[in-house]
């Protein structure tokens, strides 16, 4: 049975952008010297942005690109990175606008998933790609919440049914 890398680290780009430097740098390696290798999954682009952190900038600590797909997946990698950085600037952002409206109205909020560790572990938020930002309320709060938030120019995106 294969061990928990085995099976977590499978793909050798999730194994790049995930491992320690030496595993890392021999998965990258594999990957771009493998005459099989398949066209990317979409299930990978969200590792694009962190294979970005691990391939430019201070945090750099993988061999540049070796081969043309190489060079072409880096390229890749740092288009997601730059988008992934644009579009959670702008969710952060409209978050942190419905917590501050929140909490002027006596209402608690937590961040959850993809916020939450945005905010707690990343060191940069381009590297957690994340389409919605999830805020807790109190289930005797959300009527109230749903209000204020109706209130600052919120909108559902479909009726919502009672609560």
């Amino acid at each position: 049975m294969p061990s928990g890398d085995a099976r977590l680290f499978a793909h050798p780009l999730a194994a790049a952008a995930l491992l320690p430097a030496p595993r890392a740098n021999a998965a990258w390696d594999a990957w771009q010297n493998d005459p099989a290798r398949e066209p990317l999954d979409p299930s990978l682009w969200r590792i694009l942005p962190l294979l970005h952190a691990r391939l430019a900038g201070s945090g750099a600590d993988l061999s540049p690109a070796s081969s043309p797909e190489g060079a072409s997946l880096v390229a890749r990698a740092r288009a997601a990175f730059e988008q992934t950085r644009y579009r959670n600037a702008l969710l952060l952002d409209e978050a942190a606008a419905a917590v501050r409206a929140l909490r002027r109205a006596g209402v608690e909020t937590c961040l959850l998933k993809g916020a939450a560790l945005v905010a707690a572990v990343y060191r940069n938020p381009a590297l957690r790609p994340m389409s919605d930002a999830d805020l807790l309320v109190r289930p005797k709060e959300a009527p109230r919440a749903i209000g204020v938030l109706i209130a600052e120019g919120w909108r559902t995106p479909r009726p919502l049914g009672p609560l």
